[in-house]
């Protein structure tokens, strides 16, 4: 047995520590896992797309995504984000009431949403394109369906616990399309359809590993008009600030493609994916903040809150200022591997994209703040005005500084959300009182 003091005793209590310290994390890093797994496979995923769809029809299963990204938006608005700042204070037979309310609402929102996407797609065609790209609306609606409730359990799981259960639904869900993508542009000539067919199914085969929880949970009727009254308060003011949020983060996007052409989108898109790897840190980490800054308001208070915010704000500020800044050191380089020689020469777009990412990760605390607090007006005001100014200012930039104008458009409204919601924050945590009430 070593004596007290001595170097084994030293070394024995270090790796306590260390085993400590992990258990402690483990959640944090089963959550940043799985957000390199999801951005990981995402990066591959669109550069596979590219690749072997061709431009065009590539451009074709890009809007087609942006309108299944746009309700996934909407849904998890409504429901999964609510939850995890809401759930994460429930326990017990609360909790079990709670959760069933949110997966019975969940379930029935996905089935309409669904359906919404299969009409209107059937609609607008009809209206627009003369039945041109009808064969899209079953294979979109059957993406939307699949991706909403896959995304809702992975982050269920979170908000249970369970990270590593939402590691391995993703892990199931990616492998799987992936595999069969490969397979399928090897050995046939798909299309946008059949790309948005092997998505649905992939996330439909990821929902086994997770659906043992859940159970056990109650369904209860006036638990379910409790959870819609408290969900309505905590996003009645999301709900159109997502609605906002996508039209500030599309419109410079989209105005681009229909004023400079498919070629600048095109050069926008592939230096945005070089810089996307951050994703891995930002939604990583929004898996598991909003949750532990619910717990330390709800035990400690606001203080508790604002430090904990400061410390997510400085740890993952220096990470993120590491990924940009490796990503800035030569970019063309990059572009050249990864798309080939053509997409050479447009380096410098990844620098901007850099700048604009630092911003929008320190726009992520004060909004964790704003919806701990549950106060979300100020997120909706903040989109509403940055709608209002990109619908001002889109042509004048991008007519008269063309690609740079649309780069330095996207870069100002980041930079101002980030102000917003600072202030925000800041002005609605000094106006509550020890006692939890809001002082007049």
């Amino acid at each position: 047995m070593p004596s007290p003091g001595s170097p084994a005793e030293g070394s024995s209590n270090v790796m306590r520590s260390i085993s400590k310290l992990v258990r402690r994390y483990s959640h944090v890093n089963w959550a940043l896992s799985d957000q390199a797994l999801v951005s990981c496979a995402n990066f591959a995923n669109g550069i596979l797309l590219a690749r072997y769809l061709g431009i065009t029809e590539f451009g074709l299963f890009t809007l087609a995504w942006l309108v299944l990204e746009f309700s996934l938006n909407l849904q998890g608005t409504m429901m999964t984000t609510p939850m995890l700042s809401i759930g994460a204070k429930k326990s017990g037979v609360d909790a079990q009431r709670y959760f069933g309310a949110v997966i019975a609402s969940h379930l029935a929102l996905s089935a309409m949403t669904s359906a919404a996407l299969f009409l209107g797609v059937l609609i607008y065609d009809a209206l627009f394109h003369g039945n041109q790209y009808s064969s899209l609306a079953l294979p979109l609606s059957v993406a939307a369906w699949a991706a909403n409730v896959q995304y809702f359990l992975r982050r269920y799981a979170f908000v249970r616990g369970m990270p590593f259960v939402a590691f391995i639904s993703d892990f199931c869900r990616y492998s799987i399309q992936l595999g069969t993508l490969i397979w399928l542009f090897e050995t046939t000539e798909m299309d946008s359809e059949g790309v948005l067919l092997v998505i649905g199914c992939a996330a439909i085969f990821a929902l086994v590993p997770g659906s043992y929880l859940l159970w056990p949970v109650k369904f209860d009727r006036k638990e379910l008009s409790e959870m819609a009254r408290r969900h309505w308060h905590f996003s009645k003011w999301l709900v159109p600030s997502t609605l906002l949020n996508w039209g500030v983060g599309n419109l410079f996007i989209v105005a681009a493609g229909a004023m400079l052409g498919a070629a600048a989108v095109g050069s926008m898109k592939a230096a945005q994916n070089i810089v996307g790897i951050s994703h891995i840190l930002m939604l990583g980490l929004e898996n598991v903040a909003p949750i532990s800054a619910a717990r330390r308001y709800h035990a400690s208070g606001g203080p508790a809150l604002s430090r904990y915010l400061v410390r997510f704000t400085v740890l993952g500020g220096s990470a993120m200022a590491l990924i940009i800044g490796l990503a800035s050191i030569a970019p063309d380089f990059l572009l050249r591997v990864i798309y080939g020689s053509e997409f050479e020469g447009q380096g410098y777009l990844v620098r901007w994209w850099c700048f604009i990412y630092f911003f929008v990760f320190l726009a992520v605390p004060p909004r964790i703040g704003l919806r701990t607090l549950e106060h979300t007006r100020p997120i909706f005001l903040q989109n509403l005005y940055l709608s209002a100014l990109s619908l001002a200012i889109f042509y004048p930039m991008i007519t008269n500084f063309e690609i740079i104008g649309v780069m330095v458009g996207l870069s100002v409204i980041q930079v101002l959300r980030f102000g917003i919601l600072t202030l925000s924050y800041r002005k609605r945590l000094a106006a509550i009182g020890e006692d939890g009430t809001i002082k007049r």
